[in-house]
């Protein structure tokens, strides 16, 4: 069973691309290019292992012209497994965006610690999972996109097939097959795990970059999709920051404080919690 998925998914990433000139494949999750690194694109297999009921499976595709493409945008079928269906609302497909970072070296410093000025060159890398619905593909680069499945908990087990699809203005649209196996094991709900996830929030930050006001509603309702995402991926904490500035300010991206802090003419200390509470 598994020589045929393999040999059925090998046939979808030879025989993805029906316009000569734009190429669709898919890759591997944990494979980074450059913009400029199309000549390095490995298709691979998607999706390559059994995911559990309620599991959210992600797989990596790589789209690339030599042309530029305008108005490029990604679409998700429904995934079928003979009469049964997993929904295309439960799939995402996303573009990943380039953000500027540093060369690291490992033998040394690994990701944390003190750069020298100039010690490290400049780069490229894919880290941002964007949330605009369309772009623009530059000739000669390569555009990854990520794409996750949120099996449902009461889908049943079997192999389902699916396909993405990438359309635009000046290309015909090119669809890109694949399959994944759901097996008979259903993962509990995210508020039902055991393990501790803590992973630091900056809520000035939301409100800097949406020009709204600090702890107003339009902040609030601004950060409950970051919150949902986070607890979706099983987060039960939140940061709450009582000093400005804390950790020294070593995220590049200042914390304010939530406690107000007032010192009274007499020489005592005034402390309000309401942004904290």
């Amino acid at each position: 069973m598994k020589q045929i998925l393999t040999l059925f998914l090998l046939s979808c990433i030879v025989g993805a691309c029906a316009d000569t000139d734009v190429a669709l494949v898919w890759g591997d999750k944990g494979d980074r290019y450059a913009p400029e690194d199309v000549e390095q694109v490995v298709g691979k297999t998607p999706f390559g292992y059994p995911v559990w009921r309620g599991e959210n499976a992600r797989a990596q595709a790589f789209l690339h012209s030599g042309t530029d493409l305008g108005g490029v945008e990604l679409k998700v079928s429904d995934l079928k497994c003979g009469s049964y269906r997993i929904p295309s609302g439960s799939v995402k497909a996303s573009f990943m965006e380039y953000v500027m970072a540093d060369v690291i070296d490992t033998n040394s410093y690994g990701q944390c610690g003190f750069r020298k000025p100039g010690e490290y060159d400049s780069l490229l890398v894919a880290d941002i999972i964007d949330i605009a619905v369309e772009k623009d593909v530059p000739a000669g680069t390569v555009q990854p996109v990520w794409v996750s499945v949120e099996v449902p908990q009461d889908a049943v087990p079997g192999v389902y097939s699916g396909k993405l699809t990438v359309s635009g203005d000046n290309f015909r649209k090119v669809s890109l097959p694949f399959v994944i196996e759901v097996v008979d094991r259903v993962l509990p709900e995210p508020s039902e795990w055991k393990f501790h996830l803590d992973l630091w929030q900056n809520p000035y930050s939301v409100a800097r970059y949406h020009d709204v006001e600090l702890w107003s509603k339009e902040h609030f309702d601004l950060m409950r999709p970051v919150m949902e995402i986070l607890a979706a991926a099983g987060q039960k904490s939140v940061t709450a920051t009582i000093l400005d500035k804390p950790w020294n300010g070593q995220t590049q991206d200042a914390f304010g404080s939530m406690v107000v802090k007032t010192l009274n003419p007499d020489g005592s200390w005034t402390y309000d919690y309401t942004v904290f509470d």
